[in-house]
């Protein structure tokens, strides 16, 4: 059965839903830099007052699996440790994509698409970037592979078992995110290469 991924951003009390103009877009259907949904994403990320903001990609079977501590599919526990708060700010976002309430939506649909370039992400929390570079079609955009909230049930990417994809997948989830054109400075910064993405 697929599971279908919302994007939600969440900047001090405010939490904003992405809406797509359709329904039904599993993790890798939309996963491609110059996608314009990931786009739209990325250009909420850039606006964001203050420069960061929590990010999660959000699968339908979060709230009855990786985020309810009752589910033997609760794997969230090694993203989130003992950060009770942070493991709060993603099950609100989750709530908040499932019933609109406490949220601003932001509806995008194609023809809206920012115009694409170079750039990074930045975990602000784990001191890590990400080069996103413009290129053609179906080059891999890592952000919702790393925001993912949960993986499996028909999300569509699976990680290479024993690859740094594996570890890396989900482990933003609720971190905040913060978009640069240019490159950090190196010291206490660690990049992750963007070719560790890769379908099977």
């Amino acid at each position: 059965m697929g599971q279908y991924f919302t994007a939600a951003l969440k900047k001090g009390n405010n939490i904003i839903v992405v809406e797509k103009d359709h329904r039904g877009l599993k993790l890798m259907e939309h996963s491609y830099v110059g996608n314009y949904y990931v786009s739209a994403v990325v250009k909420a990320i850039r606006s964001c007052e203050g420069s960061s903001c929590q990010v999660a990609w959000i699968g339908d079977y979060a709230l009855s699996e990786s985020l309810n501590k009752n589910s033997k599919d609760f794997f969230l526990s090694r993203v989130f440790g003992q950060d009770k708060k942070k493991y709060s700010d993603v099950l609100a976002m989750a709530k908040a994509v499932e019933t609109k309430k406490n949220a601003i939506t932001l509806s995008v649909s194609e023809s809206e698409m920012d115009d694409y370039e170079d750039h990074y992400l930045l975990n602000m929390d784990k001191k890590q970037f990400i080069h996103v570079r413009k290129a053609g079609d179906l080059v891999i955009h890592p952000l919702a592979i790393l925001t993912c909230s949960n993986p499996g049930s028909g999300g569509n990417y699976y990680p290479h078992e024993g690859e740094d994809d594996e570890e890396l997948f989900c482990s933003w989830c609720g971190d905040n995110i913060a978009y640069s054109k240019t490159k950090p400075s190196m010291e206490a910064w660690t990049e992750i290469k963007k070719d560790v993405f890769h379908e099977n």
